[in-house]
């Protein structure tokens, strides 16, 4: 028995030595030229004064800026009311609660959109009822927007959500469930 552990603290020992002599040699090869210097000691960089003039130091005649064609804010446009209540379903849904993903996506992420009662409502229709899936832990729950919150959340999450709400100047809340 003694025998067999020695044989296999050489084995591993070995082993080791073997991967740190490779990893060794790996990191001591030769690092490939960079381009743009000299590959052989006979070529000569040419002397900055006789370098061809950068782009940027040449002067600007007749060159007026124009407005970008794009419209640089319609290119990440926020999600409409389905589109967030999906992102709502998928932070819920599986193991776990996403709180923040992304600018968008998590609880947070899609409470942050609603700018008004009327973004609530919206939100609140589009979720309808739906069926979590609850992960490994915790059962499947089906409900609507609010009973899935009390359910995923706890009370104090709850309450950043409606102080989210309430900077952003939406009136409506999420009902804290006391049982």
């Amino acid at each position: 028995m003694e025998n067999q552990k020695k044989l296999i603290l050489a084995v591993a020992g070995v082993t080791t030595l073997g991967l740190l002599f490779v990893l060794f040699k790996k990191s001591s090869a030769q690092t490939p030229q960079i381009p743009n210097r000299p590959q052989t000691p006979n070529q000569v960089m040419p002397e900055p004064d006789n370098m061809p003039p950068d782009i940027a130091d040449m002067p600007v005649v007749g060159f007026e800026p124009t407005e970008p064609k794009v419209d640089l804010k319609g290119l990440v446009q926020a999600p409409n009311m389905a589109n967030l209540s999906n992102l709502l379903f998928d932070a819920f849904n599986g193991a776990g609660t996403t709180w923040k993903d992304g600018q968008f996506g998590g609880v947070y992420g899609v409470f942050s959109q609603l700018k008004s009662d009327n973004d609530f409502d919206s939100l609140n229709e589009y979720y309808g009822i739906r069926r979590v899936n609850g992960g490994i832990f915790r059962k499947d729950y089906t409900g609507d927007m609010n009973s899935t919150m009390n359910y995923e959340l706890s009370k104090r999450e709850i309450r950043l959500i409606n102080e989210l709400l309430e900077k952003n100047g939406v009136t409506r809340r999420i009902i804290i469930n006391e049982n």
